[in-house]
């Protein structure tokens, strides 16, 4: 992030080692530098699913945010039925902070999701 580019998204396209083939996208959202407040996700294309690319790339994607960015604190979220993405995120070190009832809306219907967070203390001490 350059001085004065704040609220912006940093997309990273994954890469299949040795293969040159784009298999998902991480990102991390870097609200204004003062806040120091990063939200992530990642999609893993699903044939590539269950491989732990996205475990590699979202750990990666904390290198960056508390090494590179200096956050202070960074967020993800996945839909509660999302069972594979919240235990990623409890993998990589995050704590769940809620149950975010009715948040999203597919389709007609509204879904529930959990909120995950992690601070840049305790990514230190992992």
């Amino acid at each position: 992030m350059q001085s004065g580019v704040e609220n912006t998204w940093v997309m990273f396209a994954l890469e299949l080692k040795g293969h040159r083939r784009v298999i998902g996208e991480a990102g991390i959202f870097l609200f204004n530098q003062d806040a120091r407040l990063g939200n992530m996700g990642w999609f893993i294309h699903p044939d590539f699913q269950r491989r732990h690319y996205a475990t590699e790339a979202a750990g990666a994607l904390l290198a960056y945010a508390f090494e590179d960015q200096e956050l202070h604190r960074v967020t993800a979220s996945c839909l509660t039925t999302n069972e594979p993405s919240f235990r990623l995120m409890q993998r990589i070190g995050m704590r769940r902070e809620g149950h975010m009832r009715k948040s999203r809306k597919w389709r007609d219907a509204w879904l529930d999701e959990y909120a995950y967070a992690l601070l840049r203390e305790e990514w230190v001490k992992s």
